[in-house]
């Protein structure tokens, strides 16, 4: 079960100075439904767009105006398929139809597909990362890392089947930070994870260049970097799942992507969490870090870490009985979260001054757990 009372510190000071430098005192927020960090919303409205669909059937594409809560269902036809996943960067949106083992880049404003393309059969992608012309692909049927070049429209793999005895590392998520792409892999055999590692590939050779374990196995969900003005300093953090049945035990972990010799440490328990996260998002501010606890039991609740003390807020965003599954940042201050609760499930949007939607706004079927999510 997830805790949804009162609790003190996120982590303790001792663990924090573990973590990094940057670890001061501070005092746990005051219980209140109405988070204070949230900036309020600018005049310029936030466009979310929402990607959803199962293992069985074809998946759709939301865009839901964040300041009114119009929401336009059934777009981009075709783009959108089976258990997609999707990342936004900078004004594209990646979508990664794991079902159907293809990558669709749209233009995110006006939803033009820019590019589908075939990542294997039975590759099973699941994110996507860019450096240049290329864009990168974890794909956990695959030897590593499938690599699709623009313009010629080609795929090449990055070969890491060293890293798990079946040859196949079930790389998960992929970040690029400068030169560098970072991908973390969990090496499942019979869906049970076996390894927590993150490599480091060089952009410019596509060549492998480091590789570091993290403090658990089983990395999930996506890669996400927090802002250098924070507590966290620029690191990366990536949450550690190393058993499904008792969700407190693992981390998020945190590493630094200009380190010469990367290592992972601790950047927080998942015990102090109430469960390891599923999706976490920075907001726009660079001031809080919001996170999607997965729940096998039928709660979730959507928290917030404040960046500069470390602290987890008091009481969670979201309210009683909601089962929040994903959650993005909008440039303008608002946090839309995904709500799978059985009977009312959709999509929420939150402000400083508590939610916005009065119930969960339809998309047509029921949004996906983490990493289906953007805003912009």
């Amino acid at each position: 079960m997830f805790r949804t009372s009162s609790f003190g510190f996120l982590v303790s000071l001792s663990a924090v100075a573990a973590c990094g430098d940057n670890g001061g005192t501070a005092s746990p927020d005051a219980p209140s439904n109405v988070d204070a960090s949230l900036t309020d919303a600018a005049p310029v409205n936030s466009t979310a767009l929402v990607v959803a669909g199962d293992f069985n059937m074809t998946g759709t594409l939301a865009r839901i105006n964040a300041a009114t809560n119009a929401v336009e269902k059934n777009l981009a036809a075709g783009a959108v398929d089976q258990d997609p996943q999707a990342r936004l960067i900078g004004n594209e949106l990646f979508v990664v139809n794991r079902g159907k083992n293809n990558l669709t880049v749209l233009d995110a404003k006006t939803l033009t597909v820019k590019l589908q393309i075939s990542t294997g059969a039975g590759s099973n992608p699941q994110d996507a990362a860019v450096a240049g012309n290329k864009i990168y692909v974890p794909a956990i049927g695959t030897a590593g890392v499938v690599v699709v070049t623009r313009g010629v429209n080609t795929t090449t793999t990055i070969d890491l089947s060293m890293l798990d005895t079946d040859g196949k590392p079930d790389c998960n998520s992929a970040l690029v930070v400068g030169t560098k792409l970072f991908v973390s892999c969990g090496g499942l055999q019979n869906f049970a994870p076996t390894i927590g590692k993150v490599v480091v590939i060089d952009t410019a050779t596509d060549m492998r260049v480091a590789t570091f374990d993290l403090p658990n196995i089983n990395p999930f969900g996506q890669l996400v970097q927090t802002p250098a003005s924070s507590m966290f300093a620029g690191d990366v953090l990536v949450s550690t799942a190393p058993d499904f049945s008792d969700q407190t035990k693992g981390c998020v972990a945190r590493f630094s992507p200009t380190a010469a010799t990367p290592t992972a440490t601790c950047a927080f328990t998942n015990a102090a969490l109430g469960a390891n996260p599923s999706q976490m998002a920075v907001s726009a501010d660079g001031k809080s870090l919001f996170l999607t606890p997965q729940s096998f039991s039928g709660a979730a609740p959507l928290r917030r870490i404040d960046l500069t003390t470390g602290m987890l807020a008091a009481a969670p965003l979201s309210g009683a009985g909601q089962v929040i599954a994903d959650v993005a940042a909008c440039p303008d201050g608002r946090i839309i979260a995904a709500d799978q609760k059985t009977g009312a499930s959709g999509i929420r949007i939150f402000t400083a001054a508590g939610e916005q939607t009065t119930a969960p706004l339809d998309i047509g079927i029921k949004p996906l757990g983490g990493g289906a999510l953007s805003c912009f």
